[in-house]
């Protein structure tokens, strides 16, 4: 049983229903943060920029326009005014290992949301295809409850008779519709078990990012 008649005009859906339906939505809510935050560390911009990711900063950086790309082209400029050994020199190492650092940084920002695929997805995947079916739902539970209303101020027995197959008929859509809403919501724990995997699987990515950057940016290596 999925629902409850608690009055003549309302039909409330189960504590089970009800408890299952939060949890769900409020997953899709804690799932969107954590991806935005998780792209976050590598692309390093405030999470706060990637709530609309239509209309946030490119990712990866454009050519030439990423901040280590910028500083070695300062260093760049400056050197050609240095022609003191070592410092020239030095100038030059630094430089080339901005531009490296850089290209490390903006091919790790191209691969990085292909580590989070499901997490990134499940808000216009799975939670849109569940927020579809329980609005369907709610008109499906809309209609029962008028139905269910008519029923009882009928005063014949056709009318009576009428009514009371379509609201047999309203029921079983109703049950049917709201058994389909529960298989999805009943589906979560998988969902969770792949997002997981995904993660593991970026943090990974992450390390050997971090060891890239460490190494490149080692001018002793």
């Amino acid at each position: 049983m999925v629902f409850k008649k608690e009055a003549a005009d309302k039909t409330q859906m189960s504590k089970e229903f009800t408890k299952a339906a939060l949890a769900y939505t409020s997953y899709n809510k804690f799932a969107d943060e954590l991806a935005r935050k998780l792209l976050s560390i590598v692309e390093q911009k405030d999470p706060s920029l990637l709530k609309n990711r239509e209309n946030s900063p490119t990712y990866p950086y454009p050519s030439k326009e990423h901040p280590l790309e910028k500083v070695g082209a300062s260093l760049s400029i400056f050197r050609s005014y240095v022609t003191e050994e070592p410092y020239h020199n030095n100038l030059l190492v630094a430089e080339t290992q901005c531009n490296k650092l850089a290209a490390i940084h903006r091919q790790a920002q191209a691969k990085a949301q292909e580590f989070l695929t499901e997490l990134i997805g499940f808000k216009n995947k799975e939670f849109r295809r569940y927020t579809e079916e329980i609005n369907n739902l709610e008109r499906l539970r809309d209609d029962m409850d008028k139905i269910k209303n008519e029923l009882m101020q009928c005063h014949t027995t056709v009318d009576v008779e009428k009514n009371a197959d379509l609201y047999r008929n309203a029921v079983t859509d109703f049950e049917a519709q709201a058994a389909k809403v529960f298989s999805l919501m009943d589906e979560l724990p998988t969902i969770k078990k792949r997002h997981w995997a995904e993660i593991n699987k970026y943090f990974e990515f992450l390390e050997k990012f971090c060891h890239d950057m460490a190494f490149e940016g080692n001018p002793m290596k």
